[in-house]
């Protein structure tokens, strides 16, 4: 299938942006239903205060590892302590029952497990991955916190870092420019 001319993409836009729209081919982002809790009930208020300022803390970490892995894409260390942040957020979150930012982090620890083993390559579209993962960290905090939904897309960045992990390098195709923000009709 031809794909449409990328001529008048506006430069500022992201690698994510900029992917081709075009039928459901393989490589295509779709955003994940995100019907999970963002709390069980069950959780325990003190561990939860204190994955709190864990989340927290990784979440800061990644922010600032992520800046030096997309300025240096082949450092392994910075590649490794993101994951490992990722990690943990996901695993102690599972723990103690903040279900959706511990699915959140798994599908980023995923794939970097992928960029690790080098079945994907650290590229453009794997960093800004991360880089917006990074930016909706905080707000997934927040609203575990009690605090509102998250602003970011959460939903289609999970379905952004799943199609990446599996394209084994191979550019993606994002479906978000057709997705329909909160409040917004459906386009068509």
């Amino acid at each position: 299938m031809a794909q449409p001319d990328q001529g008048d993409a506006p430069a500022v836009q992201t690698a994510v942006d900029q992917a081709f729209l075009y039928g459901e081919e393989a490589g295509a982002v779709v955003a994940v239903d995100e019907d999970e809790p963002v709390l069980q009930p069950h959780a325990d208020p003190e561990i939860l205060e204190i994955y709190l300022e864990e989340a927290a803390e990784e979440s800061s970490a990644i922010r600032q590892m992520q800046q030096e892995w997309a300025r240096h894409p082949l450092d392994e260390t910075a590649l490794h302590n993101i994951r490992r942040s990722f990690h943990t957020i996901k695993g102690s979150g599972r723990l103690v029952g903040a279900i959706k930012i511990g699915e959140f982090a798994w599908d980023f620890e995923n794939l970097l497990n992928r960029v690790i083993d080098k079945s994907v390559e650290p590229g453009e579209q794997v960093i800004d991955a991360v880089d917006q993962a990074a930016n909706a960290l905080p707000e997934l905090v927040a609203e575990l916190r009690g605090g509102p939904a998250p602003q970011a897309d959460t939903a289609y960045l999970r379905g952004l870092a799943r199609a990446l992990a599996e394209s084994a390098g191979d550019p993606v195709v994002s479906r978000r420019a057709q997705q329909p923000q909160p409040g917004e009709a459906p386009v068509t």
